[in-house]
Formats: structure tokens, sequence, C-alpha cells
């Protein structure tokens, strides 16, 4: 095609574009294009950047206040100008005991109350209840909202933020924030084009669910007026088309005869395959990118000793199964090279807060049977199986593990998995079961290892869900009961620390622990397959979801002399 039109391959649409009762990585891909913010993620410099406000914020001495100034030239398409009642409005709409937001309003648990200021009537200051590192980085996930279209007779202008935040207003239930949450939880703001409404250059145009979804970009958009444009407010393409395709071998024939002109979603497989064509080649740019996401075993390490046996308290154990992991072998041959090994929890792209000091565990069958030795784990009936007495009781070292269902690349994986352990003494029964079922064991302590995923972004780790022992306790992410007193101190040492040394210092203290502890044995950072079509410049890659920036792709035209320029924006 010579159209300026980009049309992206993906699996799935979301289910709604509300914004802010729904949540999903298919609806935040699209809000990148309809949506603004006061802050957002700069994708090229894996950091934080001003989007709607003139800069980073003034922070108090205290840690606790944070001063914004809004820009003076973003307006909304019906030309008004974006105020501070706009943000206001999209703090209160948030934090409203009435929305129906539960996933989301948690990202402004630590918001106490918004100021304005008195002298400049674009400057505000945020007040949160207590120092804590992502008091910033908060409103990356929050959309700004238009005050006049979503509450047209401002009735949360009635009522203050710590009201909104008080429990006590869910028993008193005011009729009138009542009767407005019911309008605002409406489907029609989510799934009607009339309804949805946003501040970015894109607006959708035509939605035909499970096919595709269009974006146009608007006429004379504020960000087209800048002297001075960031490439995360271009807009050069026309429209962006989101297409579905779900069938691999038929997404792999589009891309052949070009009906695609980019995707962040084919398996490894499909891509290698296709890189082995010239004229895929020919047309098109194809990565595998790192991202920040990371592929683990997770062991339980307090099992009941009942339903669970005591297999992994011993973090000698751990140890040992992680040095019998043939991983290169799994990279190698399941994800046909796919995967950059890892050490710990902190994915390497992290520079400043990775600790390198760390190395990733070799394949040492030798040193893993010593280790098992030293744990009291021997061959002592000379089955082939370990086993050892526990708890007045002998068992053997024979263990469930589990990958989801359905999977042949789980299942590849997890044969070449089991036949590394079991080169140690130890005998591995592989369950492939439904994800949400091995998620409900997992929160429910019911499992002895298995196979996941965790997602990543170029912000600093907050550890808290993930290794906080109070997530172990209430069922939550700590599958496998780490953590100790010291670990939990820490943890909040690393949230609750503004200055940016000590927080990274605290960081790499508590990644040596969780490295000497071995909870995990830590696979592989995966990457992401993306390809785009070379009849566009700007085709930059980034680490971070979703790995693409469809709005900054330019189309490449020859002029009368042959030389090619990149479209303009309009």
């Amino acid at each position: 095609s010579k159209e300026n039109v980009v049309i992206f391959h993906t699996t799935a649409l979301p289910g709604s574009l509300h914004p802010t009762n729904d949540i999903s990585g298919e609806r935040e891909f699209i809000f990148r294009y309809t949506h603004m913010y006061l802050l957002n993620n700069d994708l090229m410099n894996r950091s934080m950047r001003p989007q709607l406000v003139k800069a980073m914020p003034e922070v108090s001495a205290d840690g606790l206040s944070f001063t914004y100034e809004l820009v003076d030239n973003a307006t909304w398409d019906d030309g008004s100008k974006v105020t501070v009642d706009d943000v206001i409005f999209t703090l209160k709409a948030n934090r409203c005991p009435f929305t129906a937001n539960p996933d989301s309003r948690v990202y402004l648990d630590d918001l106490k109350d918004m100021v304005r200021d008195a002298a400049n009537p674009n400057k505000f200051t945020i007040v949160c209840v207590r120092k804590y590192m992502n008091n910033v980085a908060m409103l990356t996930d929050v959309p700004i909202l238009q005050r006049a279209f979503y509450d047209k007779n401002n009735v949360l202008a009635k009522y203050t933020i710590p009201q909104l935040n008080d429990a006590a207003l869910v028993m008193q239930k005011p009729t009138d924030l009542l009767a407005w949450a019911n309008d605002f939880n409406d489907a029609k703001y989510g799934t009607d084009l009339a309804y949805i409404k946003g501040l970015g250059a894109y607006e959708v145009v035509n939605w035909e669910k499970g096919q595709t979804l269009t974006l146009k970009r608007k006429a004379n958009h504020w960000t087209s007026k800048l002297a001075d444009v960031n490439p995360h407010e271009t807009s050069f393409a026309e429209r962006i088309i989101f297409k579905i395709n779900t069938d691999e071998n038929s997404a792999k024939l589009e891309f052949k005869s070009q009906k695609f002109d980019g995707t962040n979603l084919l398996s490894t497989r499909a891509l290698r395959e296709l890189q082995g064509d010239a004229n895929f080649n020919k047309n098109y740019h194809s990565f595998l990118v790192p991202t920040y996401a990371w592929a683990y075993l997770v062991f339980n390490m307090k099992p009941d000793g009942v339903k669970r046996k005591k297999f992994f308290d011993d973090k000698n154990v751990r140890r040992a199964i992680a040095m019998l992991v043939p991983i290169d072998d799994v990279i190698r041959t399941v994800r046909a090279g796919n995967g950059m090994r890892i050490a710990a929890n902190v994915s390497p792209l992290k520079i400043k807060e990775f600790d390198s000091t760390l190395k990733v565990l070799p394949l040492d069958i030798t040193e893993a049977k010593k280790l098992l030795d030293a744990a009291g784990w021997k061959d002592t009936d000379n089955d082939g199986v370990r086993d050892k007495v526990i708890d007045g009781t002998k068992e053997q070292l024979s263990f469930e593990f589990m990958i989801p269902g359905g999977n042949p690349a789980a299942a590849d994986m997890a044969k070449i998995i089991a036949e590394g352990i079991e080169k140690g003494g130890i005998k591995v029964n592989i369950v492939a079961l439904d994800k949400a079922l091995i998620d409900e064991k997992a929160r429910k302590h019911d499992f002895d290892m298995f196979f996941g995923q965790w997602g990543g972004n170029s912000f600093p780790e907050d550890y808290t869900q993930l290794w906080s022992t109070k997530e172990w306790v209430s069922g939550g992410s700590n599958y496998p009961g780490f953590g100790t007193a010291e670990t939990d101190a820490l943890i909040d040492s690393i949230k609750y620390s503004v200055d940016e040394n000590a927080r990274f210092a605290y960081s790499k203290k508590l990644q040596r622990i969780i490295y000497n502890e071995q909870p995990y044995v830590f696979l592989y950072a995966p990457k992401r397959c993306v390809a785009l079509h070379k009849r566009f410049g700007n085709t930059v890659m980034v680490n971070d979801n979703p790995n693409v920036m469809l709005n900054y792709l330019s189309l490449l035209r020859a002029d009368a002399k042959g030389v090619v320029k990149s479209e303009p924006v309009n």
C-alpha cells in the first residue's frame, strides 16, 4: 500500500475503552494514541517524561507534596483549554468509591489531596499520604479526562478528595454522587464511539468487535501546532488500523503479501520462518526486542508438610535444581534463541538498579549433586531417586511440576527441564493444567513447582507484590513464601526512599538476598517479536510494552528527483 495508513496485526482487542473501569494491555496500547497524561512513559529513553505539564514536579522538603504546572496550549476537541479543573475531576473520578474501577483505583491509594495554586491558575500541588517512590509514577496510569464531558453538572466539585477517600462516604450513599457514578459506569463510555473521548491526537472511528479497530488522526490537533514536537506527541499516520488474526499460518501469509504493516505478537518460530523469506526481509524490518518480563520456575518454600511435602524448604535443594535446569537448551531449542539469561529478579536492562555482580548459575550436575547430599537427600535404597526422612517419614524427592495446558511450547520446555532435573536423582511429574487453575493453586500454596512469567517495565521496582511476606499470608503473589522481617523492612526502605542512590543500594541488597535464597529458578527474559514495514521511517523498537510507537511511523515517499522523504504530519 502507498496509503499513509498503518495496518497493525494483533491477536486481541480490548473488551472496553472505558477511561477508568477496565484494565488490559490492549486497552493501554490504544490509550497511548487516544489519551494523554500529566506524565507518560518515555519509551525511547526508559524514563518518565512530562506530557501535559511543563516539567517534572517540584518536590517538597518532606517528600509528600509535588507541584506541577500545566502546559499552556493543550486543548480539547471542542477547542476549550485543558484546565486544573479537568485534572481535579480526573483524580476524583478515579478515587470515587462508586466508580467501578477496583483494579485501577489502587494506583492512587497514596493520593491525599490536590491543592490549586492561588496565584497561577495552571499550577497545582498533589499531596500524598506517605513517602513512596511511585508517588510521581502513579500519574502515568491516569489519562486526563474532560470534566465538562464526563460531569456536565459538576457533581464531583461538591466533594473533596479526602471525602472521596473516606470509607464513611460509602455508608452515606449520597444520591447525587450515586447518580453521577451510575452514568459514568455505563458501558457506553467504553463501547459507544460517540462517548469515547480523549485528549490524544487520534480518535476511534470504527470498531468491529473481534475484527478491527480504526483510529483516525484528528484534524488540527493541538500537538500539530507545536514548534518542538517530541516523538510521543507526533501523529504521522492518517489512520492506525488494528486487525485481529489469531491463526499464525494465516498471519504469516498476510505478511508475505504485505497486508500488514507491523506486529508485536508473532511467535519466535513464525518470525524466524518469515526471516528466511527474501521478500519479507526486503519489505520489513524485524527484530527480537529485549523486554523487562522474565520467565521462571517457582518453588513452594513453605509447604504444609502434609498435602505438599517439604521438598524445597532448604535453599541448597533449590540451588541444586537451578543448576540442573538446562536453560540454554530451552532457549536454543524451544524458543529458537529467543531469550536472555537472567540471574535474579531485576532485568539487566535496568542498568542503575540491576546488581551486575550477580551471575547466572551454570549448568553443573556435579555441584548440584553435592548440594543435594548436603541437604540430606540421598538414594538410600538404590532405586534411582533420592530420599530423606522428614518428620519421621521417609519421602522420595519426587515432585509435581505444573505447566499451562494446551501449549505445545510449554510441554516441550517442561520435558527438557524435567530430563535435566532427573539427572540429579530426582523424579519430576509434569502436570498440565489450565492457567487459571495454576494461579488459584499458587495463591493457596497448593503446588510444588510451576512455570510462569512476570511482566515488567522501565520504572523503579516496587517489590511488595512479589516479595512481601504479607503477600504470602494474604494469598497474594508471593507464591514461594519468601521473606523475613528483615526483607520486609528492606522492601519498605526501597518503597519510601526518595533518594535514588539510596533506593538502588537497598534494591541491590534485596536482589542479593533473593539470589542467595533461590526462591525461583530465574530462566530468561523473553524478547518480543516485532516487524515493521520499510515503507515507513522512524521504525523505532523500544523495550517497554508495546515495544513500538505507531504514531511515530512516517510514510516514506520519493520526490521527482528520487529523494526519499517522510510524509508531513498534516
